[in-house]
């Protein structure tokens, strides 16, 4: 999931939800008789009929409290004020799910009935250098749509992450492989010393070490993101 330069349509409650849900019908477009799959002509034949809502449980992995402001400091004794933008606000984005073959006079049009997938996203942004970061919750569909047709229900888990920039880091809690991360014991950031903390971190054989971004973070349940490092060497722990 990205939190920033997303093509996400927020939900908000109320009327807003009806309204919502009438431009994702209409969110097709209107192509010709020919046209086929998602952006084709399957306003007709395209419904929202479930939503996935993110289990409260997962809110457990985030900080005890969530503050708004929150100071970083890098391995330079240079430091920053983060504020919060938004705590937990949900957004919603469309996952297909059912599958439609649709006849016309041309073919067959290949559409989507589809479930709204929720996110609640808690983010932050620094005062004085280029850096944001943000909680992220959502799910993991494991809905086998044949299944579904019987007993309409959604299966699958809540999955947590944190992005720094536009790099997501995926927590550990409640995945099924704890790829790129491992459990420190304890561990020190910028001459602070941690205990029971997650490093998450990118494949290094994935990096260009050319760009300037972050490659790994420090996390904790208690405190949260604790820091995080780049490419040039850099580090940013909490100013505490």
């Amino acid at each position: 999931m990205v939190l920033f330069n997303l093509p996400i349509v927020i939900i908000r409650y109320g009327n807003f939800l009806l309204l919502s849900s009438l431009f994702f019908l209409s969110g097709c477009g209107r192509g010709g008789p020919c046209d086929g799959g998602p952006h084709g002509n399957c306003g007709d034949y395209v419904n929202c009929i479930d939503t996935f809502y993110v289990d409260s449980a997962i809110r457990i992995t985030l900080p005890d409290s969530i503050k708004n402001q929150i100071e970083f400091k890098n391995n330079n004794n240079f430091v920053s004020v983060f504020n919060i933008q938004q705590n937990g606000y949900p957004y919603y984005l469309k996952k297909n799910l059912l599958y439609k073959s649709v006849q016309v006079e041309c073919g067959s049009l290949a559409c989507y009935d589809y479930f709204l997938n929720q996110y609640k996203i808690t983010s932050y942004k620094a005062t004085n250098v280029p850096f944001y970061y943000s909680y992220n919750l959502t799910n993991e569909s494991t809905t086998d749509p044949y299944k579904y047709v019987i007993d309409s229900k959604l299966t699958g888990y809540s999955i947590a992450s944190v992005q720094v920039n536009d790099i997501e880091f995926p927590l550990p809690f409640n995945r099924p492989t704890n790829k790129n991360s491992r459990f420190l014991d304890s561990v020190q950031v910028n001459q602070r010393l941690y205990r029971n903390v997650y490093q998450i971190y990118l494949d290094s054989s994935t990096i260009n070490y050319t760009i300037i971004k972050p490659i790994g973070i420090y996390y904790n349940q208690t405190k949260g993101l604790m820091g995080f490092y780049l490419t040039n060497g850099e580090t940013w722990g909490l100013n505490e």
